[in-house]
């Protein structure tokens, strides 16, 4: 569980925060419902946007095969492992 709360910490606490706002404004009188309805979707969007602009995706992988050759030829090599979320 602790692995899944990890690789999705910020898709979870986004829609928490949204989700919250979101029963703010369920909550607010008739007249302040409409502003709040549409902060919560430019809000909404603004997430997703910056979800999908700061996901790194898998241009980066390199095969087993060429890493072996490259650490058997006697010079220092960079190994850099990151996660997508």
């Amino acid at each position: 569980m602790s692995l899944f709360i990890n690789h999705h910490s910020f898709v979870l606490l986004t829609l928490g925060l949204w989700l919250g706002l979101a029963l703010v404004v369920w909550r607010a009188p008739a007249r302040a419902r409409g502003r709040g309805l549409l902060a919560l979707g430019v809000m909404g969007a603004t997430l997703v946007g910056l979800w999908l602009a700061l996901r790194t995706g898998t241009g980066g992988q390199t095969e087993t095969a060429q890493v072996d050759a490259q650490l058997g030829q006697g010079r220092p090599v960079l190994v850099e492992l990151y996660s997508d979320y």
